[in-house]
């Protein structure tokens, strides 16, 4: 990009016809971070540009296939994460990852609630995450494999409802317009969608962009996998 196509790009985010079409992206599906690749447009055409943690954080790129991400830790342990695509058409090749799984991690988009589908507009996508879950956990291959589920995204949801109510999504909600009653109830969708006999071992809600909410997560995440595993730390 040129100094001139950022100029462009920002004259027109700007505009008044475009930040009132931005008022309604709940009504079809956008990048979740355009309005941060906007704002920092002509930051990204300096000369000697190097994106710094919260641009690589932001940037987006759709799973596709099954990827696996191998690390050590400082103790000893050794990690193995199997991340799998999201999108419909990619759900057909779960099955060959589940074998050996120690543990679920699910990470579900808690600014999702009034947002609708890549693929379907006219589908929610926090519905559509709950239905998957629901039918995933019930899966026998999971019958006694502990899930942990990750509320991302906890920054924009709270900007989220100070515009769109959480009954966009969810007609039933009667309580305040506040993150952590919102969030509550939320929680309470996801295991009121579990099978008989089947809980859910963490919520843990962060910022992915929150280095210090990220770190904190993953070590309560793997003191807890040590116990169900009957590890000493």
């Amino acid at each position: 990009m040129t100094t001139a196509m950022a100029d462009a790009v920002s004259r027109l985010w700007k505009s008044d016809e475009i930040q009132k079409t931005y008022m309604m992206r709940n009504q079809f599906w956008i990048l979740e971070t355009a309005d941060y690749y906007f704002d920092n447009c002509h930051r990204f055409v300096e000369e000697g540009f190097l994106p710094n943690d919260v641009d690589v954080i932001m940037a987006r790129k759709r799973t596709t296939g099954v990827i696996v991400t191998e690390f050590p830790t400082a103790d000893g342990l050794k990690f193995s994460v199997v991340d799998v695509g999201g999108q419909r058409s990619e759900r057909r090749k779960w099955i060959n990852c589940f074998d050996g799984v120690k543990a679920i991690f699910w990470v579900s988009n808690l600014a999702g609630y009034d947002k609708v589908l890549f693929e379907d507009k006219t589908i929610n996508r926090m519905h559509e995450d709950l239905d998957l879950f629901r039918e995933t956990v019930k899966t026998n291959a999971f019958k006694n494999t502990p899930i942990f589920l990750f509320f991302n995204k906890k920054d924009l949801f709270d900007v989220s409802l100070k515009s769109s109510n959480i009954d966009t999504c969810f007609p039933d909600y009667k309580g305040k317009q506040e993150p952590e009653e919102a969030q509550a109830y939320i929680s309470q969708q996801f295991r009121d969608a579990l099978p008989p006999n089947k809980t859910i071992e963490m919520f843990v809600a962060l910022s992915a962009k929150k280095k210090e909410e990220v770190r904190d997560a993953f070590e309560k995440v793997k003191a807890k996998l040590m116990a169900l595993d009957g590890m000493s730390s």
